[in-house]
């Protein structure tokens, strides 16, 4: 027996006597694994993602605590200098690789909020996500129905939960197979916003023809902000918002006012140029609004609000055979309020509508195109013109 094995055989025991976070187990035979772990006679027992392993203490070539492991990442971290969404990256790969899940939520949050993000950094990181199954819903999870599968992943998702791991739950979601119709219904009708953007999120990237859609009409139709933030964001970084914009233009003439506005805000959102010629000529449009139901177009209305109490106010009296009959004469007294109206003028501002499509302009030409709607139209042909124009060489 070598020194090696000897020493494991007397240090070994003494590291593992009790319960610990994530130690990393390597073997002889050059095999890795990584979870709590617990001697049980001549056996290490390891608790891994995929479940307990039991290997023979013979075969354990090392081991390496959870405090180690720590160390050996953060000596990692101060080499790679930590600094861009690339290294922010491969810090969490390098966690992940020793089982320190809080050490890669955090480096995966880093890299989310980074912006701007590289396409290669956005490639690379929901590939990451993807691949982080074992990470997120237990093994008894992992094979189940689509419904099913879909309902337990939703569930990983809380007011606690980080926003990476949420990430990552979208990425997941988007894998299951045959899970259109379940996400479909979990977007519309799960009350936890986090999860409706985690269905609206996976829903997005799914191929299904009217998936793309019904994510542009989450974006104006669902009750939270963020969730509509969240489908204007997925389908501006999957390169969609022209196909957005045309989708989503006619809602700047909808007859419902809070239609028109959410439909111009996420026009700003989006942010993209080809939505400048519908804001602008939906501007008149809501300048209209004001002189809706003028005179000559007036509505009537009318309302009564009554009581009706009946009472005899006299009997007839009829005789048969020598009898005499009271036959009583019943009425009815009426009271109360009849209300009969004309609307003859109703002016209706619609000051937030134009407020919303100005701002919605601001944002995209980054530029204000004044108060008055009427004047937008010569405001975008005149600012097209002067970009148009070729810079004039002075005269010498």
């Amino acid at each position: 027996m070598t020194r090696a094995r000897l020493l494991l055989y007397f240090v070994l025991p003494g590291l593992i006597t009790a319960t610990l976070s994530a130690d990393e187990v390597v073997l002889q035979n050059g095999t890795v694994y990584v979870g709590k772990t617990r001697r049980v006679g001549e056996s290490l027992e390891i608790t891994t993602l995929d479940g307990p392993v039991r290997v023979r203490l013979q075969d354990v070539a090392r081991v390496r605590t959870d405090a180690e492991l720590r160390e050996a990442l953060q000596k990692f971290a101060m080499r790679s200098g930590a600094g861009s969404p690339h290294a922010q990256l491969e810090l969490a790969r390098v966690a992940r690789t020793f089982g320190l899940q809080d050490e890669m939520w955090l480096y995966l949050a880093k890299v989310l909020r980074a912006e701007p993000k590289s396409p290669t950094v956005r490639r690379r990181l929901n590939e990451f996500l993807a691949g982080l199954e074992r990470e997120v819903l237990p093994v008894k999870w992992r094979k189940q129905r689509p419904d099913i599968k879909v309902r337990e992943l939703l569930m990983r998702i809380d007011r606690r939960t980080p926003a990476a791991k949420s990430a990552a739950v979208a990425e997941l979601l988007a894998q299951v197979p045959e899970a259109d119709t379940h996400l479909r219904r979990t977007a519309r009708r799960y009350n936890d916003p986090r999860r409706r953007v985690a269905s609206v999120c996976a829903i997005a990237k799914r191929a299904t023809d009217g998936n793309d859609r019904f994510v542009y009409r989450t974006a104006i139709l669902d009750r939270d902000p963020s969730v509509r933030q969240a489908a204007l964001q997925v389908s501006r970084d999957l390169g969609r918002t022209t196909a957005a914009i045309q989708y989503l233009a006619p809602g700047l003439v909808h007859d419902n006012a809070r239609f028109r506005i959410r439909t111009a805000e996420a026009f700003g959102e989006l942010g993209d140029v080809a939505a400048l010629p519908h804001l602008i000529a939906a501007g008149p449009a809501a300048m209209a609004l004001k002189r809706r139901a003028m005179p000559g177009g007036s509505t009537r209305a009318n309302m009564s609000v009554i009581q009706q109490q009946a009472y005899i106010r006299d009997f007839d009296v009829e005789v048969a055979q020598a009898s005499f009959i009271a036959d009583p004469k019943v009425d009815v007294v009426q009271s109360g309020v009849v209300l009969d109206v004309t609307v003859i003028q109703v002016q209706t501002q619609r000051v937030e509508i134009v407020g919303a499509l100005r701002n919605a302009i601001r944002r995209i030409a980054r530029a204000d195109p004044g108060a008055d709607p009427a004047a937008w139209e010569h405001w975008l042909a005149r600012r097209t013109e002067t970009k148009n124009e070729a810079p004039r060489t002075p005269n010498r």
